[in-house]
């Protein structure tokens, strides 16, 4: 028989099961390394807002509450006895103390974390009117420890308020800067995490697909090259092993007609044995 050229030998079962294995494991393999990027892309967001923003949100609570509770012992300041003042001066100078301890962080955050321009504009915006607060403040402090009551609450209603509302509403936009960026970033994460499932969807339909397919193209080439289902087959071999050359078979040709199947050569080899033996049985009896 003549062998078939390399042009039109087909794949081996083998060489068409290790390619739809490799095909299998590719897409094992994308589907690891996206969720891995993915998984990575969902952290960082959720770092971001819970590691970073909220820090930096915390640490702008505490000077709202510091400033605006330091705003109403300044005022309070003008209008206490003698006997309260230094209990009232007392209060504002630890509210100016727990305001630092939320400062000095804030600003080790901000040399060490991810910081935005607008972050650092309103960090800055804030520092600069407690520049002129603070010592408006003290001058209404110094003036209250004269006895300069009157001239301390005019101090207090003309420059010291308005100063304390400008820097509640510095820090109130510096809040409101650090929420409208979580929220972005769990939008981020949510966004995220919905196109990898639609990624994993889509995904799984391919290698489902293509599990089809190459699982369609690798039986229909089995049962080209057989010819028949393997136990039919089997069962023609067992035939013509025990001599019964008239077992019924299909002559049936693999590969659209390209080349013989197993099936065809079995029976054609148990039609040329039968033919043999008939040739020999008249040639005895002749």
């Amino acid at each position: 028989m003549q062998a078939l050229s390399p042009k039109r030998r087909s794949l081996s079962v083998a060489a068409q099961l290790a390619l739809s294995f490799a095909l299998v494991l590719a897409m094992m393999l994308v589907l690891t390394v996206a969720s891995i990027s993915k998984v990575n892309a969902i952290e960082g967001s959720l770092a971001t807002v819970s590691e970073d923003n909220s820090v930096k949100q915390r640490y702008a609570i505490n000077f709202r509450g510091s400033v605006h509770d330091r705003a109403i012992a300044l005022r309070d300041l003008t209008l206490v006895g003698e006997a309260e003042v230094k209990d009232v001066i007392a209060q504002i100078n630890k509210l100016d103390a727990d305001y630092q301890q939320s400062a000095r962080p804030l600003d080790a955050a901000f040399s060490t974390m991810k910081v935005s321009a607008d972050e650092r504009a309103g960090l800055e915006r804030i520092k600069a009117i407690e520049a002129r607060a603070m010592p408006l403040a003290a001058k209404a402090i110094a003036l209250r420890n004269a006895g300069d009551a009157e001239g301390a609450r005019q101090l207090v209603l003309t420059q010291v308020k308005p100063a304390f509302v400008e820097w509640l509403a510095a820090i109130n936009r510096f809040i409101d800067l650090e929420e409208s960026m979580s929220q972005a970033e769990s939008a981020k994460a949510r966004s995220t995490a919905h196109g990898f499932q639609a990624f994993m969807l889509v995904l799984l339909g391919a290698a489902l697909v293509a599990g089809a397919v190459l699982a369609t193209l690798i039986t229909r080439s089995i049962r080209g090259a057989l010819g028949a289902e393997p136990d039919e087959v089997k069962q023609l071999a067992l035939a013509v092993d025990r001599g019964e050359l008239y077992h019924a078979a299909a002559a049936t040709r693999g590969d659209g007609g390209k080349r013989q199947s197993i099936m065809a050569a079995l029976s054609e080899m148990s039609g040329n044995l039968r033919n043999t033996v008939t040739d020999v049985r008249d040639a005895a009896t002749g």
